[in-house]
């Protein structure tokens, strides 16, 4: 039954990773997907807590249709790029898992994390990508999303880590 788990969990990471990967992208400029924003309770603090899942949200920015860094320059496949940092902390006795980040504009259009800007972020906070959160110990964390020029009301979803999620939040990023 565990050698069961561990093949599904390891299955799911590499098709996971593998579509994360691609989130940037010409072949993805497209969103993920659709939501129906109407129903949502949207949160305009920065600290939600899921379970045993604390999120801060520690800083947001819009960076522009271009990343400098040391390696050269990335531009937005989408339109521009949003930085975030947050950190997590997990008060349960189990290791969570976090492998991706959405962020939802107006018209309900999903973003995935663009994994390709890390690079270019140099002592930005480690990245969120397939990360264990381990139990009593608080992280920082960073992620960009490359997005639409036409994208505004964004926020970001969270959730309490489970596979499945048994509960989502949905925070206002104020851009």
């Amino acid at each position: 039954m565990k050698d069961r788990l561990i093949i599904l969990l390891s299955l799911f990471t590499i098709v996971f990773a593998t579509l994360s990967l691609c989130a940037c992208g010409e072949k993805s400029a497209r969103h993920l997907g659709m939501i129906e924003r109407s129903g949502l309770d949207i949160i305009r603090e920065d600290n939600v807590i899921l379970g045993d899942i604390h999120w801060q949200l520690l800083k947001v920015e819009e960076v522009g249709p271009e990343i400098v860094g040391e390696f050269g320059t990335l531009e937005a496949i989408q339109g521009r790029f949003i930085y975030i940092e947050f950190s997590l902390e997990n008060s349960g006795q189990e290791i969570r898992q976090l492998f991706d980040l959405k962020v939802i504009d107006d018209k309900g259009r999903i973003y995935s994390i663009c994994n390709e800007a890390y690079g270019y972020f140099t002592g930005a906070p480690s990245a969120c990508v397939l990360q264990d959160i381990i139990p009593d110990m608080e992280r920082t964390f960073s992620a960009s999303f490359d997005i639409p020029l036409d994208s505004v009301d964004l926020i970001l979803e969270v959730t309490d880590l489970k596979i499945p999620p048994r509960e989502k939040a949905y925070i206002d990023l104020g851009l």
